[in-house]
């Protein structure tokens, strides 16, 4: 179980931002330009408490994060509020919890009864030693198994890469799955705005009415209709899942400009993909298997459909007020890969990287060291698939690798 706890201040985390009274500009809007203010605003607040101090005893205490795991001994004499409660005092914020049964050693032939917690807190060294010594008190029904302190740095490997190719400007990107929670994410919110054409635009009752029954629907079920029958289905697949993970990956490292490009990739494959399979065109993007009514659109002879090639999709201005006008065709979805991949690699970025589905992290391939491991990988799994192949020709079956 992972959960986000509020940092403890007044203002809200997430704010109404897609309104002009917020500063949003009246422009027609796309998701690219709903993140990047999005991303403007959680700037401006970062900035606001990037340098945040706490003056103590007339002198300045800067505050430090520190993660921390602790194990309830036993969860019928304490829970996670009892801990909770241990560590609220002022100063002191929870960022982030997670929470599992504690492992139980195989000898022992016995159920968990405790719970292992991981903690990541902001304070300063006053207030954790304060903290410690409540949590290390012999009466505690906590056990600290460790407390580190991380200072406010960059990755080491983004850092490290960078200053190896005299890169003046640092772009921090997660190197694993973990790191995540330390990115921006975007909250989506569906705004029952509606275009200046509609006819009950000036009904500020039946706007309101619009209003009250978006928020229930939204609160009841959202998009999950996008989601599971968009989606999943297609992430289920390894191969389609693997061109999805690849558009992400190509991000990683590229400027902004690159990341609005592929974005708008995604918008034009992932969401509103289509190929031909059979000599039919079939489609593959989530948005149009989720919706009856622009599957038939993008497969009529309404809209202008145009060959996939990324070069020219990544600069297609695209809208999502409407069915979409245009759609791009690939001749099958494995020509999309492969086009995929040959425009990967011309965007600009100082390293190659590689993702470890075994640790769920990045590796950049900057040194020596780093490629000689993962070529004694590759070399692994190339000794595997040969022993298959002479294992096919023993029984008969002739099979060539196409590169």
């Amino acid at each position: 179980m992972a959960f986000l706890l509020n940092d403890g201040t007044s203002k809200p985390s997430f704010r109404k931002s897609y309104s002009i009274e917020y500063g949003y500009k009246p422009r027609k809007r796309t998701l690219i330009a709903d993140a990047e203010f999005d991303r403007e605003q959680h700037d401006e607040e970062q900035h606001k408490h990037q340098h945040q101090h706490i003056k103590h005893d007339e002198q300045v205490k800067e505050e430090c994060t520190y993660t921390i795991l602790v194990t309830i001994k036993d969860k019928k004499s304490a829970s996670i509020l009892n801990l909770i409660n241990t560590f609220s005092r002022d100063g002191l914020k929870v960022q982030h919890m997670e929470t599992r049964p504690t492992v139980v050693s195989p000898d022992k032939n016995q159920s968990s009864t405790g719970l292992d917690i991981f903690m990541e807190v902001l304070c300063t060294d006053k207030l954790m030693d304060d903290l410690k010594r409540d949590l290390f008190q012999s009466d505690s029904k906590f056990i600290i198994k460790n407390i580190k302190t991380h200072a406010a740095t960059l990755g080491k490997e983004s850092k490290e890469t960078n200053n190896e190719n005299d890169t003046n400007d640092i772009i921090w990107f997660p190197m694993s799955i973990w790191e995540l929670d330390k990115c921006h994410h975007l909250h989506t919110n569906y705004q029952p705005d509606m275009d200046s054409r509609h006819p009950g635009f000036s009904d500020k009752a039946y706007r309101a009415r619009r209003e009250r029954i978006a928020e229930i629907a939204f609160d009841f079920r959202h998009d999950v209709v996008h989601e599971l029958l968009g989606h999943v289905p297609l992430l289920s697949n390894p191969s389609f899942a693997q061109f999805s993970q690849d558009i992400g990956l190509a991000s990683l490292g590229v400027s902004d400009d690159d990341i609005v490009k592929l974005s708008t990739l995604y918008w034009f494959t992932v969401e509103f993909g289509l190929c031909r399979e059979n000599g039919q065109i079939k489609a593959y993007g989530a948005g149009l298997l989720s919706s009856f009514g622009e599957l038939q659109h993008a497969l009529s002879s309404k809209p202008e459909i145009k060959l996939f090639e990324p070069e020219t999709t990544v600069i297609q201005e695209y809208q999502d007020e409407d069915y979409q006008p245009i759609y791009f065709l690939a001749e099958t979805f494995e020509d999309a890969k492969e086009k995929l991949r040959i425009y990967a690699k011309s965007l600009k970025r100082p390293y190659e990287l590689v993702y470890n589905p075994y640790t769920q992290s990045l590796r950049i391939l900057d040194n020596i060291k780093v490629i000689h491991d993962f070529s004694a990988e590759l070399k692994l799994e190339m000794d595997v698939l040969e022993h298959a192949l002479d294992r096919l020709h023993t029984n008969g079956i002739n099979f060539k690798v196409v590169s």
